[in-house]
């Protein structure tokens, strides 16, 4: 019985170092760990200070693009910026194969750590989102690399050519750059993912196509700056503005056309000036509206004029045939033909002495009727004539509308449509 005693001991004595040992986690290790850390730490003198300029490695996540306002030049972007740099003086050896510090947003704003003054050039406004937590991280390795992680919501200006609207595309960049510290005290670099995306980024009306990471830098009367830019193509989509806007303006013209085939002139005028009508109010609600207020004249107001300009000129063919009657034209036409195809039979069944004689005798007995018929015949000539030309004025403008609205769709399209889709 006393032997069992003793070996139970011994197996507890055996034990007990790994039964009390901490875990890898120990909080009280990654205390210890800051503190000696950040005993002689001075976040007012940048790393290898004197030596080597720091390289920070910059990869940015983009969450979405919420936003592109073509007519102020800005869009509204959300993503992660990621920072990583190597700071020798926060380099650690821990005992419990700690590989990596981690702290939170109120840790790592409440220590004293140096961080790279970057800021956004071309930025206007900027929120940092501090829903539930604020959105940060920060994480030491043993090396000293530090990697600190943001979330944020800017809006950027960025130059854009509107010229094309509504078969308009753009490169939306984004530069990168310190706020004070030059080439010499430190350097931008992308690091291997450079710029990643969520899966589903594209604005609202928009597609982005690519992404474009570049190096630059920036000089100015401060000197010269290490600088990131990030190119974001993107693509409009025209659809919207070609159901809404494009194919009403293109149904009434095809309606201001057909007003010039109804038979009364009177009744298409009426027509036409109510579709020229709705032609200008749905011209003007465009203008009125965000997407319209450009300042330049783009494919959309060029289509819209031509529209207004082709129902005017349907209008005025109206007028045309309204002022020069071609019913009565026909008419007088056909009379002239009756006259002269009875005047070709008497000629044809009586000998020249005999018709010669009978005009004679005609003219003699009745001179006041010869008169009063030889001036209804040269009126009618003359209306017939001027009838005959006006009839196909008419019919030539008629075509001529035609063919001016099927080559300008035709010729829109392939020029603006098929180059966008390119």
């Amino acid at each position: 019985m006393l032997f069992v005693q003793h070996l139970h001991l011994l197996v507890l004595a055996a034990i007990t170092p790994w039964v009390i040992q901490p875990s890898r986690s120990d909080p009280v290790e990654g205390s210890r760990l800051l503190e000696e850390a950040f005993r002689d730490y001075d976040k007012r003198i940048r790393p290898n200070y004197g030596g080597s300029p720091v390289a920070v490695n910059v990869s940015i996540h983009v969450l979405s693009i919420s936003k592109i306002d073509v007519s102020k030049m800005t869009y509204t972007m959300s993503f992660f910026v990621r920072q990583m740099w190597v700071d020798p003086r926060l380099s650690f050896n821990s005992r419990r194969n700690i590989e990596t510090i981690m702290l939170d947003a109120s840790t790592s704003e409440r220590l004293p750590l140096w961080i790279p003054d970057t800021y956004f050039v071309n930025e206007l406004l900027a929120v940092e989102h501090e829903m539930l937590v604020r959105n940060q991280f920060c994480r030491i390795s043993q090396d000293g690399t530090v990697l600190l992680s943001r979330r944020v919501t800017l809006t950027a200006f960025s130059p854009m050519n509107p010229n094309l609207f509504p078969y308009d595309s753009h490169k939306l960049r984004l530069h990168l750059e310190s706020y004070g510290s030059q080439i010499k005290d430190m350097t931008y670099h992308w690091a291997p993912e450079r710029v990643s995306t969520a899966d589903y980024v594209n604005g609202p009306g928009f597609f982005v196509s690519d992404f474009l990471a570049t190096n630059s830098s920036g000089t100015t009367s401060t000197g010269s700056y290490s600088r990131l830019t990030i190119e974001i193509d993107v693509k409009r989509n025209p659809l919207p503005h070609e159901l809404g806007l494009l194919l009403p303006l293109c149904l009434l013209s095809i309606l201001c056309l057909c007003t010039t085939w109804i038979q009364e002139p009177i009744y298409g005028s009426v027509v036409a000036v109510y579709l020229v009508s709705v032609i200008a109010i749905l011209y003007g609600t465009f203008i009125l509206n965000d997407d319209g207020n450009i300042p330049c004249m783009t494919p959309l107001h060029i289509y819209a004029l031509l529209s207004c300009g082709l129902g005017f000129g349907c209008l005025l063919c109206n007028l045309i045939r309204r002022n020069f009657k071609p019913n009565s034209c026909e008419k007088s036409s056909g009379e002239i033909n009756e006259s002269k195809s009875r005047t070709e039979s008497t000629s044809e069944n009586c000998k020249p002495d005999e018709l010669h004689g009978t005009v004679i005798s005609s003219l003699g007995t009745s001179n006041m009727k010869a008169k009063s018929d030889g001036k209804k015949w040269s009126k009618l000539l003359r209306c017939t004539t001027v009838c005959r030309s006006n009839c196909r004025l008419d019919k030539v403008a008629r075509w001529a509308l035609a063919l001016i609205l099927l080559l300008f769709n035709v010729s829109f399209f392939l020029i603006y449509r098929l180059s966008h889709l390119l």
